[in-house]
C-alpha cells in the first residue's frame, strides 16, 4: 500500500522539495517518418494560403510571384519536406522534454499542496477562455461539438494542473540540490532582448512585482534542460513501412506544421515569425474524448 506522500516544508513561505535521486533519468523518445503523403499535403496547404490550386504550381510565373523567384514545383517540394522535418524535430526535442521532467517528477518526495494546484488550474481555464473570447468563439457550443461539458474542461485542467505542479516541484528540488539559477546577466539572451531592452524590461518588472517570478521561472527552465542534457535516452525511429501502413489504415495524421510558410521567401518569413511569436503562449489540447 502506497502512503501519502507528506506536504513540503515551507522555507520563507516558499515549499522544499527533494527528490528520491539526482542521478540522469532514463527516457524513450519516438521519432515519426515523414512519408511523401505528408509533404504533399504540406505543399498543399502552402498552396492553398496563397489563394492557389495545385495546378497553379504548372504555371511559373504564380510559383515564383507568390514564393519568390527561382522556386517550383520541385523547390517548393524540397521546402516543404524541410519544414516538415523541422516541425518533427521541434516535436520531438519537446517530447523528450516532457518525458524527461515527468520522469523526474516520479521522484518527488512531498506532495504539491492543493492550494497550488488549483491556482494552476484556474489559470489554465482563464487562459483558454480568453483565448476563445478573442477569437470570438463559443466555448460552451465547443464542448457540446466534442461532447464534453464545462465539469469535464476543469476536470481535464486539474490534472494537467497537477501534472504540471509536480514536475516545477521535481525542477525546483533539482535546481536546489545542484545549484542551478538563471543569472541576471542571462536573461536578455533568455528573452531574445538586447541589453537596453532587458533594463528596461527589469524596471517595469520591478514596479509590477514581477521580476521574482520570471527568475525562478527562467531556473527551472534552465534546469529542465540540464535535466535532459544528463538523461539517458532511446530514440524509436518510425520505420516508412510502419508510417504508411499507419496512413493506411487511417490512424496516422499528416504532421503538417503550423506555419510552413515561415521558411519560404523573405515577404513570407517576416509573417511566419509574427504569427509564431503571436501564438507563442498557447494553450493545452481541447481533446477530452
Amino acid at each position: 500500500m502506497q502512503h501519502p506522500k507528506p506536504l513540503p516544508l515551507m522555507l520563507e513561505g516558499k515549499p522544499h522539495y527533494t527528490l528520491s535521486s539526482y542521478d540522469p533519468v532514463d527516457i524513450d523518445v519516438y521519432v515519426p517518418y515523414i512519408t511523401d503523403s505528408q509533404v504533399q499535403s504540406t505543399l498543399e496547404l502552402m498552396v492553398r494560403q496563397e489563394g492557389g490550386t495545385m495546378a497553379s504550381l504548372d504555371d511559373p510565373a504564380w510559383v515564383q510571384t507568390h514564393f519568390g523567384p527561382r522556386q517550383s514545383r520541385l523547390s517548393l517540394l524540397e521546402r516543404a519536406r524541410q519544414a516538415l522535418q523541422s516541425s518533427v524535430d521541434e516535436d520531438v526535442h519537446l517530447q523528450a522534454l516532457q518525458q524527461a521532467e515527468q520522469k523526474l517528477a516520479e521522484r518527488l518526495q512531498q506532495s504539491v499542496p492543493h492550494e497550488y494546484v488549483d491556482a494552476q488550474s484556474q489559470d489554465l481555464l482563464d487562459e483558454v477562455t480568453a483565448e476563445f473570447r478573442r477569437e470570438s468563439m463559443d466555448l460552451q457550443q465547443t464542448l457540446d461539438s466534442m461532447g464534453a461539458t464545462k465539469d469535464d474542461l476543469v476536470e481535464f485542467f486539474h490534472e494537467k494542473a497537477q501534472d504540471m505542479a509536480e514536475c516545477d516541484a521535481a525542477l525546483m528540488a533539482f535546481a536546489t540540490a545542484r545549484h542551478i539559477r538563471m543569472e541576471p546577466d542571462q536573461m536578455a539572451s533568455y528573452l531574445g532582448l538586447d541589453d537596453a531592452e532587458w533594463e528596461q524590461a527589469q524596471r517595469q518588472m520591478r514596479a509590477e512585482g514581477t521580476l521574482g517570478t520570471l527568475m525562478e521561472q527562467a531556473s527551472l527552465d534552465k534546469a529542465r534542460n540540464v535535466v535532459l542534457h544528463e538523461a539517458h535516452v532511446t530514440y524509436h525511429h518510425q520505420t516508412r513501412a510502419e508510417a504508411q501502413a499507419l496512413e493506411a489504415s487511417g490512424q496516422q495524421e499528416p504532421h503538417i506544421p503550423f506555419d510552413p510558410l515561415g521558411s519560404m521567401a523573405p515577404h513570407e518569413a517576416s509573417r511566419g515569425a509574427q504569427k509564431g511569436k503571436d501564438d507563442s503562449s498557447g494553450h493545452p489540447n481541447l481533446r477530452l474524448v
